[in-house]
């Protein structure tokens, strides 16, 4: 015959551990939240490697609270964030570091060191919320404004680069 032992202490350990997993999980939430606001606000930019990292971040926090209290629906989206961050990971840092070994190449030096970043002036130039009120682009022949989506006013200027305001 065999004997049920009873483990208090298990017991505890677990509903500690649920706890723990729960605090990650509100944790990934707060990240998807304030990296979305400041995003939103102009205070980062979306296209760098910063965002989707958070994002993986986020979604891996809320993954393992899962562990513990499990829902498919919650499961298959951080899954699917997971994936696509990986990915917007994988072709940000592919993307700069293959433009940086075509601007080598093109310059006709030897490539030294690799960089993965931007130029400052292309990175000042592609953050919404730093960018110069007199940047113009084609084809579309727009003007960016520093407000950023939606507030673009139609220009006649160069291909890209710098140029008064008609």
């Amino acid at each position: 015959m065999t004997a049920v032992i009873d483990w208090p202490a298990l017991d505890i350990l677990s509903q500690q551990i649920h706890v723990y997993l729960q605090i990650t999980g509100v944790i990934g939430g707060c990240t998807y939240v304030g990296m979305f606001f400041l995003v939103q606000s102009g205070r980062i930019c979306g296209n760098g490697v910063f965002y989707p990292c958070m994002q993986l971040f986020a979604a891996s926090c809320v993954l393992a609270s899962l562990t513990t209290a499990f829902n498919l629906a919650a499961f298959v989206v951080q899954v699917c964030f997971i994936l696509i961050a990986a990915y917007g990971i994988w072709y940000r840092i592919t993307g700069r570091l293959s433009a940086r070994l075509e601007r080598v190449s093109a310059s006709g030096q030897a490539p030294g060191h690799i960089e993965i970043a931007h130029n400052k002036s292309l990175a000042d130039a592609d953050a919404q919320s730093r960018a110069p009120a007199n940047l113009h682009s084609s084809p579309v022949t727009m003007q960016a404004d520093r407000g950023g989506q939606g507030h673009s006013r139609q220009m006649n200027g160069p291909d890209i680069g710098w140029g008064q305001r008609p």
